[in-house]
């Protein structure tokens, strides 16, 4: 998630990125999918995401910010970049595949929330 232990600063969660899992329709990560944030910059995040199942594709949404606060300008795999323009998007991965995605975001541009993407 790119942040602090929530036990360390005062019970709030200060995180680059938050995961929901759109088919059980709760935070977290997928079941078989795992993240791991490599690079934080004052206008990026890089984070590796894989499926681990080798049969069945997964789905994550990945909203910029614990609550929603900061808004993704784009997402970029390689070469390809695409325009987001949200504060949250999802992700499709192939059975056993995974890469890594640089999200460019503007940080403290949207209010706050604790409702959930698809609440919204």
């Amino acid at each position: 998630m790119g942040g602090i232990n929530p036990l360390w600063c005062g019970a709030l969660l200060y995180c680059e990125l938050r995961y929901f899992d759109p088919i059980q329709k709760r935070p977290g990560l997928p079941a078989d999918v795992a993240a791991l944030v490599t690079s934080i910059t004052a206008d990026s995040v890089t984070v590796t995401l894989v499926n681990l199942n080798k049969d069945e594709r997964r789905n994550v949404i990945i909203q910029t910010g614990a609550y929603g606060e900061n808004t993704c300008i784009s997402v970029s795999s390689g070469k390809k970049s695409v325009p987001v323009n949200a504060k949250s998007f999802e992700v499709g991965l192939k059975a056993g595949a995974g890469g890594e995605l640089v999200i460019k975001r503007k940080r403290y541009s949207e209010q706050p929330t604790f409702g959930f993407p698809w609440s919204n």
